[in-house]
């Protein structure tokens, strides 16, 4: 289960826009893959016209097999041997309700959340932390560890662990940007290098509002 219970999916365009194509963006005439950049969001066809969505660096996910969806990209690394999957989302959101605070927003966020797994027939929560983004004013930064609902050990459990980026935009509110980065894994077969990777990641988060 996805934990997008802050906002509404975006699942259409929005008039005079068209949908930005998954691009792999070279910073100038570098080779290494790791500087290439993904983009996602929507933009209008006029010169300067309005663009909402944002881009992040690809790191050690440029070799992954990105797909666009109809308001972002996706992208899965699934390792069976391991019992292993990697997978990152970008997308645009619409926000249910107006932006007062940071603090307002992480509440909001917190209560969906726990509601939200509270009720869901697969995932148990283990942990949910939020926090401001230091340089990104109106965007949470957030952890979340989660169990499958299931009598069996840790040891055969499977756990679902995301770090994501949540960031309601100021100029074209109500629309606001998600970034996620997920790790599923059975038992112990956790990558104990995730943290840092998706740290890195999300560091790596460029909005476009405009």
């Amino acid at each position: 289960m996805k934990s997008k219970l802050t906002t509404k999916h975006i699942v259409k365009p929005m008039k005079h826009f068209a949908l930005l194509c998954l691009v792999l963006l070279a910073q100038g005439a570098q080779s290494n893959e790791s500087a290439k950049r993904i983009s996602f969001g929507i933009t209008e066809a006029a010169t300067n016209g309005a663009s909402i969505g944002g881009s992040f660096l690809a790191n050690e996910t440029a070799s992954w097999s990105y797909t666009r969806t109809r308001s972002g990209v996706e992208a899965f690394n699934r390792q069976p041997i391991t019992s292993a999957e990697f997978q990152v989302e970008a997308y645009l959101i619409r926000e249910d309700q107006p932006f007062e605070s940071i603090h307002k927003q992480m509440d909001i966020m917190s209560k969906n959340l726990e509601s939200g797994y509270a009720q869901s027939p697969k995932w148990q929560k283990v942990r949910i932390t939020l926090a401001p983004e230091v340089d990104k004013p109106r965007c949470v930064r957030g952890e979340l560890l989660l169990r499958e609902k299931t009598t069996v050990s840790d040891e055969d459990a499977m756990f679902s662990e995301q770090h994501f980026l949540s960031c309601p935009l100021e100029k074209r509110a109500p629309f606001g940007v998600e970034v996620r980065y997920y790790h599923r894994y059975k038992g112990n077969a956790r990558d104990t290098a995730f943290t840092q990777r998706a740290k890195s990641l999300l560091d790596s988060v460029e909005l476009n509002d405009r």
